[in-house]
Order: structure tokens, then sequence, then C-alpha cells
């Protein structure tokens, strides 16, 4: 308990009596009774023969258990083994190496190393530490080019994190460091010395960049080639843009194996000319499944767009092409069914938003594209849509819910709930599945002879079970 708080009455034997009370504090000082210690408790370190002087060997760690004024700053002393002062030990417990060390002269070396805290009495502790000396690096670094893609909706990229350059070394102790290769393009990327990644700066426009980078073990320097495309997308891109659903993969995973392959499929069924281009906008799980969907357009060679709807087409002719990549969920070109617009026509807009940004990055390849999302409207051409609400025909709809339109004429109506409502009220607006998904109606016992159902489906397969009643009754399905 690091301090107490008492309350103290003061009482007199007076007529009445009187008292006062006051608030008495109590803390706790600690004293220096716990002595630091090391942090794990047996060391062995390894430098390699011909390192230059002021080569670090090991960052030593220390854990005391009293509270910070009797604990650190802690002091570091070497108190044998480093009679030739082979090694220096920095305040913060950095054993950096102060010769150029040769594995003939000495294999290996055993220091004991004391820290002490800042107490008052001062306590100490000691660690036997065993530094090797090993043979230099005898394996270049193997580096990955890396291509890196990224799609962005401002006119300039607002900088992140764009991917990671990956190395692998033969050598078992080699530590390798990343930089920038010369020349250097320093004002627009940096390079992570320790992990690789790639930093875009803000500012970085659309088009094509070569970035010179390096990866080193000390004795060998490897150049890594790293190029990137950076693509602003356009609204006209985004008002015609197809989603390509597929099934059981993440997006590390899809970029890594699959990109590339289905591009090419894409490419070659949706292009009808030579100089089409195709975009590829962004690549997002689906929330919740292991789906992921990949948005797409076509540029014609006129500098237009193939429509949403041809380009649907296009890709569901071809869909046994992208099965043998991989498995597809659905080809989507709008999300809207149409069933609130009262006879009207339902319109999407997709929206990429450039504050949300992701980046998936691999190997070789690394893909960055802001998230998107799908909104919807009614839109009416003519009058003709413009249908007066009238009472539901026949049957008077639940209290709850609402009496709308469903297509372009009078007399076709549906009860739904009211927006914001839906599983709040005695029936539901429409419910979407995916996958081998179903609906389960239970009869009532209360049912006399006869049960009318009204289904309105629209499906994105061309084979199908639209319903199956396990039932010994007539059936008369309509």
């Amino acid at each position: 308990v690091p301090s107490y708080s008492l309350a103290v009455r003061a009482l007199d034997n007076g007529t009445p009596p009187m008292s006062s009370t006051a608030v008495v504090s109590i803390e706790i000082s600690d004293i220096n009774d716990n002595p630091p210690t090391f942090f794990p408790a047996n060391l062995t370190a390894v430098i390699q023969e011909n390192k230059p002087i002021g080569t670090r060997i090991l960052q030593l760690s220390v854990i005391d258990q009293d509270s910070s004024h009797n604990g650190p700053p802690f002091s570091f002393s070497i108190l044998s083994g480093n009679d030739g002062r082979e090694f220096e030990l920095e305040t913060g417990g950095t054993l950096v190496a102060n010769q150029v060390f040769r594995r003939d002269i000495a294999k290996n070396y055993v220091l004991q190393i004391q820290v002490s805290d800042s107490g008052k009495p001062s306590l100490s502790s000691f660690l036997n530490l065993t530094v090797r000396v090993i043979e230099e690096s005898l394996h270049r670094p193997v580096a990955f080019p890396l291509e890196i893609y990224i799609v962005t909706m401002e006119d300039e990229f607002p900088g992140g994190v764009i991917g990671q350059l990956h190395a692998t070394d033969a050598d078992p102790y080699d530590a390798l460091t990343f930089g920038h290769a010369t020349p250097s393009q320093r004002s627009l990327f940096k390079i992570s010395p320790h992990d690789g990644k790639i930093i875009a700066l803000s500012g970085l426009d659309a088009g094509e960049y070569f970035l010179n980078a390096s990866v080193s073990d000390g004795r060998f320097n490897v150049p890594v080639p790293v190029r990137l495309h950076v693509e602003q997308a356009t609204h006209e891109m985004l008002r015609d843009a197809v989603t390509v659903r597929f099934e059981s993969v993440v997006p590390q995973d899809f970029v890594a194996l699959y990109l590339k392959s289905v591009l090419k499929v894409i490419q070659h069924a949706a292009t009808s000319q030579q100089h089409d281009t195709l975009h590829l906008l962004s690549l997002q799980p689906v929330g919740g499944t292991q789906q992921l969907d990949l948005l797409v357009s076509v540029e014609t060679a006129g500098g237009g767009y193939y429509k949403a709807a041809y380009l649907t087409q296009k890709l569901s002719t071809s869909r046994q092409k992208l099965e043998d990549v991989l498995r597809v969920s659905a080809i989507l070109d709008k999300n809207c069914s149409g069933l609130e617009c009262r006879g009207a026509q339902c319109e999407q807009s997709i929206i990429l938003d450039s504050h949300d940004l992701a980046t998936y990055s691999t190997t070789r390849v690394s893909f960055v594209s802001p998230h998107f999302h799908r909104t919807s409207r009614c839109t009416c051409q003519d009058a003709s849509c413009a249908i007066p609400l009238e009472q539901c025909k026949e049957q008077l709809c639940p209290p709850d819910m609402q009496c709308v339109s469903v297509e372009a004429s009078r007399g076709h109506y549906a009860c739904r709930c009211p927006r914001g409502k839906l599983g709040e009220c005695a029936g539901h607006s429409s419910l979407s599945f995916s996958g081998n998904s179903y609906i389960k109606y239970r009869l009532s016992n209360q049912l006399q002879m006869e049960l009318k159902l009204t289904l309105r489906v629209r499906t994105l397969q061309s084979r199908g079970i639209i319903m199956y009643m396990h039932n010994e009754r007539c059936i008369i399905l309509k």
C-alpha cells in the first residue's frame, strides 16, 4: 500500500462538547531494497570478424522492482574480461566493438558486467556475458524486386506506407539494413532501415516511378528495383465500375497469388479493342465473410468507359475462366433492386474514401487503394413513375408498416417497414443472401385450409432452387 489517508477528530469535555476534524495523509517511502537485475540472466552475443570499430554488439536490458527514484538511470561497467579494451560499454547499456576482431586471435570473450541503480545506498548485480567471434558474411543477401500499385482519388497521393522490401540471407547472424541506393529520390520516398517499409511522402502525382533501393548485410550491398504505378481514379471510372466478388481468400493472398492472373483474364474478357484499358480501382474484404471485392472499370480506346451492365455481361460470359483461377461468388454492377423506388429507376454511386487507405504488401507485389462503399437513389425520367399511394388492395397493411407501389402502374402494392425500422415491425422489406443460404418458414397450427405466400426473387445465378417444400399435402406453385 503506497499511502494511507486518516480522518482524525479532536473532541473536548465542554458543554456542549466542541470538535474539529483533520485529514492526515501518510505516504510510505520506498527504500532501495531491490537490486537491478539483468534480463535475461544469461546472455551470449556474437560479432562477425572484420566488423568496423563501433559496431553494435548487444543492448543490455535491466529491470528494478523499486520506485523510479531508486531505479534508473543505471550505470554499467565491465569488471573483467576486457583487459585489452576490446569492448566499450556505453552509458545506456549498449556494448560496442572497440577493435576489429579476428578469429585467429580469439574466438570467445567472457565479460563480467556490473549494473548499479540510483538508490542510496546503491545496489548492484552482475552478469557473465560470452561474446563469440564468428566468420564474416560469406553470402550476399537475396532481395526481391517489388512492384507497387497505388490508387488515389485526390490530385496527389496523401502519403503513407505503400509496401515493404523483402530479403533473405544465408548467413545466420547477418542483420540486414535497407535504404536508398544512389542516386536516391529522398524527396519522394523514405525507407525504414530496420524492416524495409517504404513510405511515400504527400504530394505524389499520378504517373510511374522507379525507386533505387538497396539491402546490406554490412559487407555486401544488393540493389533492389522498385517500380511504382500511381493512378488517379475519376468519377467516370466509378460510375461504370463493376465488382467481382471472390470466395475464401484474404487480400494478401489474393495480391500475392492471384492478382496478375485475375487481371489477365478480366483484360481479355472485358476489352473489345486493342487500346482499351483496364483500371483496377479498389480491393477490400467483405465484412463478416471470407469474401473479397475487386472493383474494376474499362476505358475504351476513344476515351469513354464501357457501361457497367455491358461489363457485367462480358465478365459473366467468361466466368468459368475466372473460376479456373479463383472461385467467384458474384459479379455485381449495382446493389439496388429497385423495389424501394416505387417504379422509378434505382441508380447507384460508388465512393472511394481517400482518407481510409488499405495497403496489402507481399514479397513481390503491393497494392494500395482507398476503401469504397456504395450508395443508391431513386431517379424518375418522366411523370409515369410518380404514382400516388393508395391503400393496399384486399388486405390492409399492419399498423406499423407502409403501403408502397412496387411497379410503374396502379394496383401493385406491397407492405414494408419504414426506413430505419427494418426488423422492428410485423414484416420485412427485402433480404439478401450469398452462398448456400435459405429462409425457412414454419407453418402455424392455426392455419386452416389454405396458405398464400408471395415472394419476389432477384437472383445472380441462372440456375438454382427457388422453393422446396417437405409436405405430403397438395401444393400448387403458381
